[in-house]
């Protein structure tokens, strides 16, 4: 009987496991500038990859971490960074500082 129980623990655990999903898969993808969308030309691309390193055409590959909802990008050359925030209603992220350029996920 304990045996079964304890079966029935272990089962009860791993479900919950796969139910979670990852909170860099909603990052990893393409993104681009809200703007770009409206006529299909994208002047500003953003590529995340699965590694936490990134491409923004342009400017460079950089490397990335998620913390909460703010993910920090850090160029690889320069060392310089920048952020964005995830906007968990409308799935976009904003650009935190200077500019604020919404982006959007299309893959």
């Amino acid at each position: 009987m304990r045996k079964i129980i304890a079966l029935f623990l272990v089962l009860i655990m791993l479900f919950s496991l796969c139910a979670c999903g990852s909170p860099e898969k909603k990052v990893v993808g393409t993104w681009l500038e809200k703007d770009d969308m409206i006529d299909g030309s994208a002047d500003y691309q953003l590529h995340f990859f699965e590694d936490g390193t990134g491409i923004f055409d342009g400017s460079g590959p950089f490397v990335w971490e998620l913390s909460e909802n703010i993910v920090t990008c850090t160029y690889i050359d320069s060392g310089n960074s920048f952020a964005l925030e995830y906007n968990e209603k409308d799935k976009t992220f904003i650009t935190v500082g200077t500019t604020d350029m919404i982006w959007n996920k299309v893959n």
